[in-house]
């Protein structure tokens, strides 16, 4: 079991948090939980993030083994995802062409066929038809949503200064 980390995760740790020049070991720590399985995405997000043409563009390129390939189980289960999506009378018709268009059902699909977890700062939809959001979509197909933060305690990441660089709470 990974998590697999939603498109948002990697834009709003760019844009917010963990920018690259604010927070490069989070850069770093997210390639380490790569390489050990831990800490993934997938293809589609690969493809939404990599047109951006910015450092987090950049950055994906770099890493391209972070992004797992589509395989036959994922395919047979995005068939399935996206059934349940046409079937449901609870969206609209733009919804569910937005959503099997996008990363998000394939997330699904994969968290569905693999056993992974999804990282998203998506919450569910509650009433909303003009959007399928994927806590909602995860939800009915039993695979599991978490937040960041939440994944980097589970993994206990640590981003601190060297040693030295902090005396008495002050920054030196």
């Amino acid at each position: 079991m990974a998590y697999l980390l939603d498109a948002n995760c990697f834009i709003h740790a760019k844009n917010l948090y963990y920018g690259f020049d604010v927070c490069p070991g989070f850069w770093d720590w997210l390639e380490i939980a790569a390489q050990e399985g831990n800490v993934l995405s997938i293809d589609a997000v690969y493809d939404e993030i990599v047109p951006g043409g910015d450092e987090l563009s950049g950055w994906a390129r770099a890493h391209p083994t972070m992004f797992l390939p589509s395989t036959s189980s994922v395919l047979a289960e995005l068939g399935n995802v996206n059934q349940w999506a046409q079937t449901s009378t609870r969206y609209t018709a733009g919804a569910k062409t937005d959503f099997a268009g996008n990363a998000d059902s394939r997330l699904v699909a994969f968290g569905a066929a693999d056993g992974h977890r999804i990282v998203t700062h998506e919450l569910p939809g509650l009433n909303k038809k003009n959007t399928i959001k994927i806590p909602d979509a995860a939800a009915a197909h039993n695979v599991k949503c978490v937040q960041l933060h939440n994944v980097l305690r589970s993994l206990g990441a640590k981003f601190v200064l060297p040693p030295g660089r902090v005396a008495q709470g002050r920054l030196l």
